[in-house]
């Protein structure tokens, strides 16, 4: 696996966060109506983006596909 900079993967790196902290936020409080299906959501989200940013700092085409295939857990 190679990897290359680039300057586009820190947003899509704070969308993920942010995503997969607003999940871990709504499960705290899971108990309240619609709550389940929002963290849910919000982890697909945070796993597709996360994925996302790999796959354009993968440097070779194997580490882009293996990457695309993780992005796809999150569809």
């Amino acid at each position: 696996m190679s990897w290359r900079f680039t300057p586009y993967i820190f947003p899509v790196v704070i969308a993920g966060v942010i995503s997969a902290g607003l999940a871990l936020y709504a499960w705290r409080r899971r108990l309240m109506a619609g709550v389940v299906p929002f963290s849910i959501l919000m982890l697909a989200v945070a796993v597709w983006t996360l994925g996302y940013a790999l796959e354009l700092a993968g440097g070779d085409i194997p580490t882009k596909i293996f990457w695309l295939g993780i992005e796809y857990l999150g569809i």
